[in-house]
């Protein structure tokens, strides 16, 4: 018999195993970001292009090579009576005017940060995607949760009012009415469990795949105890904009490239040596070769960059003022939602919820009609339904503003 027992534990133990190991993977917000960052095309993208701006700045800096030429012949004399072969070989360099060099090192420079910060506006933009779509899930499972409980308390009051219409306390009407309910909670229940799967798929096909066919998630909605004044977020936000450090940096960039081609007026410099061995001669030779701009005077790249660098600067003040409006715009949502949150939790929530178990209790002593039980159900449902779209309002302004700075708002 204890053999048996002891199988029987044994059989029970190992099927728990399994169902653990085959049962719906479980992640936190933390897990889906740290998924985001390893596996994002449009992170893994930008991080390229940071490495092609790398080598970018590594061909501004490193100098043209020389240039070798070998030469090889047979030479004759005039009169024909001497002939022998002839040998010769020259090694040219360019030398840039240093102002220009340096010049384009800097703007090299210049955009080797704009691309940084491409890539980090990047990487905030794909994070606060995926929080936002991670709070999706959680708001559609709260919806779902609550419609079912209210099915079933739906279910629970049509019984009631059968029972009472068939010892003759109550109204055809009642029944009717509680049938009707009943089946508009069952409907509104089917359609949330299919927002939270079409979300959950999205989220999945975000992440490439990662999260499987079936899985399920951690955490759960949770308001700080405070949120940073408007001032503090919004000087931050315009310190910190990666979208900003962009447009600060092609702008500098351009007006170094301007500064390249002004430096391209003065004349540039090529120096040679020449080893020649002729018929009649040997010659050493050293020379200087000076490129003037005589024609045009560089006068069209110059107008280029200058129109290049009026544009990237005038880009540079429409984005600031773009990103302190979307900036405005999200904290003012972003403290509204806050506020009117703490609000539902300390005041509308448990009133709602007092006043539904009262009518309920009421109804069943016949004290109250089944319309009033009904108005009492469906005003706790909305405050309910209220106070989950406030938190998913936060959340997705708290993303928005994540965005725009490039980072978490929690230093």
């Amino acid at each position: 018999m204890i053999r048996k027992c002891h199988i029987a534990s044994l059989i029970l133990v190992t099927a728990v195993t399994l169902w653990a190991q085959v049962g719906p993977r479980q992640h936190s917000l933390e897990d889906l970001l740290a998924l985001a960052r390893d596996r994002s095309p449009a992170i893994l993208a930008a991080q390229q292009r940071v490495e092609a701006l790398r080598g970018a700045r590594t061909s501004a800096v490193t100098p043209a090579g020389p240039e070798v030429e070998f030469s090889k012949g047979t030479g004759k004399s005039l009169d024909g009576t001497v002939s022998r072969g002839e040998h010769g070989w020259a090694v040219s360099q360019s030398i840039e005017w240093p102002g220009r060099w340096h010049a384009r090192v800097k703007a090299a420079d210049q955009m080797l940060a704009a691309g940084r910060a491409e890539s980090m506006a990047t990487k905030a933009d794909v994070l606060a995607s995926v929080q936002e779509q991670y709070f999706g899930i959680l708001f559609s499972q709260k919806e779902a949760a609550l419609l079912e409980s209210q099915a079933t308390a739906a279910e629970d009051l049509l019984s009631l009012a059968e029972k009472r219409v068939q010892v003759g306390e109550g109204r055809e009407l009642d029944r009717i009415k509680a049938r009707v309910e009943a089946l508009r909670t069952e409907r509104k229940l089917e359609a949330a469990r299919s927002e939270v799967r079409v979300r959950k798929t999205v989220l999945n096909q975000f992440l490439l795949g990662a999260l499987g066919e079936d899985y399920e998630l951690l955490g759960g909605f949770e308001l700080p105890r405070a949120i940073a004044a408007r001032e503090e977020t919004l000087g931050r936000l315009l310190a910190a904009s990666p979208a900003l450090q962009e447009a600060r940096a092609r702008a500098g960039a351009a007006e170094w490239t301007l500064k390249a081609e002004q430096q391209g007026r003065f004349p540039g410099l090529t120096a040679a040596y020449l080893d020649t061995n002729e018929l009649d001669r040997q010659a050493r030779t050293f020379s200087l070769a000076l490129r003037i701009p005589l024609w045009g005077f560089n006068s069209g790249p110059i107008r280029a960059a200058k129109a290049e660098s009026a544009a990237a600067f005038l880009e540079e003040t429409r984005l600031k003022a773009e990103v302190a409006s979307k900036g405005e715009r999200a904290y003012q949502e972003y403290a509204l939602a806050f506020a009117q949150a703490k609000s539902y939790e300390t005041d509308l929530l448990p009133s709602a919820e007092k006043s539904l178990k009262i009518a309920t209790f009421s109804y069943g002593q016949g004290e109250l009609s089944l319309l009033d039980l009904l108005d009492a159900r469906r005003t706790y449902l909305d405050t309910v339904e209220e106070y989950n779209d406030v938190l998913y309002q936060f959340e997705s302004a708290r993303a928005q503003l994540e965005r725009l700075i490039g980072g978490s708002l929690v230093d």
